[in-house]
């Protein structure tokens, strides 16, 4: 059996056809009675149980590899100078730049490091927002005794913040589900699962 991806065998086991959408990435799995499956392989809260090791590897070098073209492309731009040549090399480095995010993503189970809200070891329900005023905690409304003592549910971020220690808050890294995007001014990561943290993990319990 062999992994398929564009149009090149990798033996891993059995036969996978990677195919790419917008939203996720899906995998056409061949089993050995030669029935065939079609399983979402990336972008859901987690890699499936079929997404393994070696499909992982796979996918993080083909994104490295996309990575490298663009790299290529925009460096032959630079050298052509071209008089378009700024802004197609601007697209190109940030092209290379997700993919090299997505490949590292891959490298890691699609999983990556967050900072999370909590009250001693209990995740409390809670995501970071962008506001005008910048980055902030919103408490989910399930937070009833956190929204009563803080009066709303808006939240400041940091450690050093007076009103999380008030409150007896405090923020722990912790590992999610996640995957890479473009953003306005560069590609970013992004959690793919619970936005409120329900499928996180500490990262000393990972």
């Amino acid at each position: 059996m062999a992994l398929m991806i564009d149009g090149q065998a990798h033996y891993v086991g059995r036969t996978i056809q990677v195919m790419y959408k917008a939203e996720h990435e899906e995998a056409l799995v061949m089993e050995e009675d030669g029935t065939t499956k079609l399983i979402r392989v990336l972008h859901g809260p987690a890699p499936t149980e079929d997404a393994t090791p070696e499909v992982l590897k796979i996918l993080a070098d083909q994104h490295k590899a996309k990575a490298q073209k663009y790299h290529d492309r925009a460096e032959e731009s630079f050298q052509r100078c071209d008089t378009d040549g700024f802004l197609s090399q601007w697209a190109l480095e940030h092209n290379a730049e997700l993919e090299r995010l997505i490949a590292g993503l891959a490298e890691n189970a699609f999983r990556t490091i967050f900072p999370g809200l909590y009250e001693g070891d209990r995740r409390v329900k809670a995501k970071e927002i962008q506001t005008k005023f910048g980055t902030c905690w919103l408490l989910h409304e399930d937070e009833k005794a956190l929204i009563a003592k803080r009066g709303k549910p808006f939240l400041p971020t940091g450690n050093g913040s007076r009103i999380l220690k008030g409150l007896g808050l405090e923020e722990r890294d912790e590992t999610a589900p996640a995957y890479a995007k473009h953003g306005k001014h560069r590609p970013y990561i992004f959690r793919t699962g619970d936005q409120w943290g329900g499928d996180a993990v500490l990262c000393e319990e990972a």
